[in-house]
């Protein structure tokens, strides 16, 4: 039985200017935060602590062409701050193998990102490129490391860390495309080139440095079919090729969802079906050397069905005051390797 509290602060402050002129607009931010975090397992028997101030600064310039070509330039800096799952010391699953649990001492990773968008207006969708410059500092990742509480020598602890840094450079493209009154699709893909740098723990326990440089591909593709007015269909797809990080080579992830939607009562009313993962093929698999060498693979309960109802009150010409949202910024991984 065990006690753990994991306490965040947050206090932030927002600003942002901007101005239009006839063919350049420009946007720049910046956001004032205070983060103060106080970690608690068993009353005092372990406590971390954590408290400090950033700055994060962001800029849009939006360059007009003409009325289908637009250029944006964009700066930003993100915090991704590790999620209770990831800092809790209590024990998530054990095997004969292998013990898994959080890390509390877990830094929260900064990532600045420059991106150049090229987007053209087409007569029946829209198409956008970019390239990007991304650099994350103290990036969250997996670690696995032997037991030392174990007499055998074969267990293993598998955690959370901070790697020292990440960058990547890489280009995206996507399509918005009606291709007939009852189907349109949205294609997106993108490749990148991955610099990391860190440190992994060898089976004899002594530690090694670490730097590998990658290339990473995604793919994503939705299809929508309208049947009848009422009665439309969805089919998605989703691709991840082979990567390697710091600590193994993740091999290739893939599944595909099917979905169905109705409307009634004047489209104030809704009734979804889904579908996820129809072929059961989305898993985590992997192979490493460290801390010496061996191959695993992960499931979890990725083919679920879907059923909802959603009906709309009040009459579609109101518009109800929306508050701007923003991120949580809480890093989204979650149990397992994945």
């Amino acid at each position: 039985t065990s006690h753990y509290t994991y306490d965040t602060d947050i206090y932030s402050a927002y600003v942002t200017f901007g101005q239009k002129f006839t063919k350049l607009s420009y946007q720049v931010g910046l956001r004032f935060e205070s983060y103060k975090v106080a970690a608690n397992l068993n009353y005092g028997k372990d406590k971390f602590d954590d408290d400090y101030i950033t700055l994060y600064p962001s800029a849009y310039f939006t360059y007009n062409l003409n009325e289908k070509n637009i250029l944006q330039l964009s700066y930003s800096r993100r915090v991704d701050r590790p999620s209770l799952e990831q800092t809790k010391p209590i024990r998530e699953f054990s095997t004969p193998l292998v013990t898994s649990f959080g890390n509390p001492e877990l830094r929260p990773q900064f990532t600045n990102s420059v991106e150049v968008n090229y987007t053209k207006t087409l007569e029946k969708g829209s198409f956008t490129t970019g390239i990007f410059v991304r650099s994350i500092n103290d990036q969250i990742s997996r670690i696995i490391y032997p037991d030392e509480s174990d007499p055998s020598g074969n267990k293993q602890i598998l955690t959370y860390t901070n790697y020292d840094s990440n960058t990547a450079y890489g280009f995206e493209v996507s399509l918005n495309y009606k291709i007939t009154k009852w189907w349109d699709i949205q294609p997106s893909i993108d490749f990148s080139s991955i610099n990391q740098q860190g440190v992994v723990l060898l089976s004899d326990g002594t530690a090694k440095s670490n730097n590998v440089t990658v290339a990473a591909f995604n793919g994503r593709m939705n299809s929508n079919f309208k049947a009848t007015k009422r009665l439309s269909f969805l089919l998605f797809g989703f691709y991840r090729s082979p990567v390697e990080d710091v600590l193994q080579e993740k091999r290739e992830m893939y599944k595909m969802d099917i979905g169905s939607r109705y409307t009634l009562l004047d489209n104030k009313m809704n009734i979804s079906l889904r579908f996820n993962d129809v072929f059961n093929t989305m898993r985590y698999a992997f192979d490493t050397k460290y801390p010496y060498p061996q191959s695993g693979q992960f499931t979890w309960e990725s083919q679920t069905v879907y059923l909802g109802l959603t009906y709309n009150f009040g009459g579609g010409k109101i518009k109800n005051l929306q508050r701007k949202q923003r991120e949580d910024n809480t890093s989204k991984g979650g149990g397992g390797m994945f």
